[in-house]
């Protein structure tokens, strides 16, 4: 069944939950970076993708909320960020196994866009752009563009997964 065929034919979508909050309750501390965990503990990250299936999810989300060519970059973490995009999603998609759907999560540059900040609009739409090509290179089908500061940086975010 496609995603358009079952939002067409259930009511309501249960998403997944608050995965930053779950990581922490799980013992990441406060500040770090949860995309680390695709690399250095993806057995937790799968086990996550799972508890929330098994609670009844229906769509769950790639942990990639901050891993994006900014976020990384101020995380020290820039030079990873292909593998921690599709180690996420290599994750995500095995944990569903058909359960579920998984859409790619794409979240905030952590730093003001023009003329507020000193991103401009084309850069943020690159570092948006990149990490959707990312994720879709990774066999995920579906976007889901999340917690934006601004609607300017929503609509930039939405334009580049276009």
């Amino acid at each position: 069944m496609t995603l358009e065929e079952f939002l067409k034919e259930t009511s309501p979508v249960l998403f997944d939950g608050a995965n930053g909050s779950l990581y922490q309750e799980l013992g990441i501390k406060p500040g770090t970076s949860p995309e680390l965990l695709n690399q250095e503990n993806p057995g937790l990250v799968k086990q996550v993708h799972e508890e929330y299936i098994r609670a009844g999810s229906m769509i769950i989300e790639t942990n990639t909320f901050g891993a994006n060519r900014k976020r990384l970059d101020a995380a020290g973490l820039e030079a990873g960020i292909k593998e921690i995009n599709s180690a996420a999603a290599d994750i995500a998609l095995t944990a569903a196994r058909k359960k579920a759907f998984v859409v790619g999560s794409v979240g905030p540059l952590g730093a003001f866009v023009e003329p507020y900040g000193e991103v401009s609009t084309q850069e943020a739409t690159d570092v948006f752009a990149e990490q959707v090509s990312m994720l879709l290179a990774s066999g995920i089908q579906f976007i889901q563009i999340e917690t934006m500061m601004s609607l300017e940086e929503a609509v930039l975010a939405l334009g580049a997964a276009q």
